[in-house]
């Protein structure tokens, strides 16, 4: 499998299960506290919706900085990058969402998980690339864009 021109080794395919185990976690609490608490609150949806995501990031940059990435670049700087990448991912999605939801439920359905998967592929190339990059030269499991690196 390649991705920019790069053969994915072994090390990479675990980076991607892992960040997408995070992602998937993430998305599961998430889903499973806002079901609650739109239960409780049904008036305010997207205040829930925006309260439960904000409240999520820090916890998903953890996970991703120590589980995923296994960063040791700048904590403060990773995670306001971080939080950016995902605010505007949020922003995104539910415009295209709002833009694309028409009357059919399968076709809403295919609509989501197709914008689902697609920012998660340009999140976890975006996290690779920028967000934790280590200055250290032992991240030997990084995905290099093609015609960067250390051999060009």
């Amino acid at each position: 499998m390649t991705v920019m021109g790069k053969s994915l080794d072994t090390a990479a395919l675990k980076k991607l299960a892992r960040f997408l185990a995070v992602g998937g976690s993430s998305a599961l609490a998430y889903g499973l506290v806002c079901t609650a608490l739109v239960h409780v609150f049904p008036e305010s949806r997207a205040a829930v919706s925006v309260g439960v995501h904000a409240c999520l990031i820090p916890p998903a940059y953890l996970g991703q900085r120590w589980f995923t990435f296994r960063s040791a670049g700048n904590a403060a700087a990773e995670f306001s990058k971080y939080a950016m990448l995902q605010l505007v991912s949020i922003a995104a999605s539910t415009w295209l969402l709002i833009h694309l939801v028409t009357g059919s439920p399968l076709v809403n359905l295919a609509v989501f998980l197709i914008i689902a998967a697609t920012a998660a592929v340009i999140s976890f190339a975006i996290c690779n690339a920028l967000v934790f990059v280590s200055p250290s030269a032992e991240r030997g499991d990084r995905i290099e864009p093609a015609g960067v690196g250390p051999a060009n």
